[in-house]
């Protein structure tokens, strides 16, 4: 078991913050986390003194945090955990408890199958079979690649009922810790991170679309429709970074395959998106006044402009944080521009997600 400690004092906290969004707090203030992760949580691949989002947060928030996190962590084995004393001790004392699993259910047979074929292809890279021309892999036509796409989609659905009735008995245990604010990151497809997608051709874009189909199926059909009918039974809050990530894995994840990681700055996006939760303000609703319109695009219009001739800001705090609506951690006017393309759909009753104005 990898357990480890962190405490951040008010001071260094404060000292750590770069982007601007999350406030500073007070030792007092500081709360108790306790997580249950896996290598999201961890940081895989991290090499070189990137933070992970509870990183992050801690530093921003001077958390004190018990982490229980497995590399390899399956909702098994913290469904486990649950009844450990060591655990249990720590989540009865706790603030917010985190719970970020599911992926390495969902990815881990997928992996190891993906390895199985490498080896029998005799591939020097296993994302070759996802990027080499049809003819570098031996192959005259993509029918040939068929097989191996259906063992791979077979190999993701392995788990998809076990994770799903894991993460909801999960759930249903941490409803006992009633002093503790219960978050859940869902799962999201890692597998989107191709970099030179669109230059792949027709064929091999078909090929990869059948692994990654499957992925995202089980994640939203599976794992997160648990996460959120179990957080919708217990008032739990929920990190949407499916919503955030999904379809642009590209741009928060290392273009190499396979890896199921995050980049610093998806780990950084994950860390907003975590803090939204916890706090609870409304995306968008700069002036708190319970609407989304064109007087918090003002509102964050003139701050940004009070900002660049370097005035004390006019947004703070959770106002601060609500005007990031495209969560890159920065207060700017292409945020007062999402919103109000997001006033306009409203209007007519079509209004979109912030997530989904991120992406287009």
């Amino acid at each position: 078991m990898m357990r480890h400690i962190r405490r951040m004092t008010a001071l260094l906290a404060c000292a750590a913050m770069t982007a601007g969004v999350l406030p500073c707090t007070t030792a007092a203030d500081a709360p108790k986390i306790v997580v249950l992760g896996d290598s999201i949580t961890l940081g895989d691949y991290f090499e070189n003194g990137e933070k992970t989002y509870l990183e992050i947060y801690a530093d921003q928030t001077g958390a004190e945090v018990t982490d229980f996190s497995e590399y390899y962590g399956h909702t098994e084995a913290f469904l486990a955990k649950l009844d450990q004393d060591e655990v249990k001790a720590a989540l009865s004392d706790a603030d917010i408890i985190i719970v970020e699993a599911g992926m390495r259910d969902i990815m881990d047979p997928f992996f190891d199958e993906l390895r199985t074929i490498a080896d029998e292809l005799e591939l020097t890279d296993s994302k070759d079979l996802f990027t080499k021309p049809l003819a570098e892999l031996g192959f005259k036509s993509a029918n040939q690649l068929i097989p191996y796409s259906n063992r791979l989609g077979a190999a993701v659905r392995s788990n998809k009922e076990s994770v799903q009735t894991n993460l909801a008995a999960i759930g249903d245990r941490l409803s006992e810790y009633t002093n503790a604010k219960v978050v859940f990151i869902n799962t999201f497809n890692c597998m989107n991170t191709v970099e030179n997608y669109d230059q792949l051709d027709g064929d091999r874009q078909t090929g990869l679309r059948t692994i990654i189909n499957p992925i995202s199926a089980v994640c939203s059909n599976y794992a997160n429709k648990a996460i959120r009918e179990t957080a919708d039974a217990h008032g739990y809050a929920v990190v949407d970074a499916y919503s955030w990530i999904e379809k642009r894995a590209y741009r928060f994840s290392y273009p190499t395959l396979p890896r199921m990681n995050l980049t610093e700055e998806g780990q950084a996006l994950i860390a907003r998106v975590l803090d939204q939760a916890v706090s609870g303000y409304a995306l968008g609703d700069v002036n708190g006044d319970s609407a989304i319109d064109a007087k918090d695009a003002s509102d964050i219009l003139t701050h940004s402009a009070e900002m660049g001739v370097g005035h004390a800001p006019i947004l703070t705090g959770d106002d601060q944080k609500a005007a990031d609506v495209n969560m890159d951690g920065a207060v700017n006017a292409s945020d007062a521009s999402t919103i109000l393309v997001y006033s306009t759909s409203a209007g007519v009753g079509t209004a979109p997600t912030f997530a989904e104005l991120a992406k287009q």
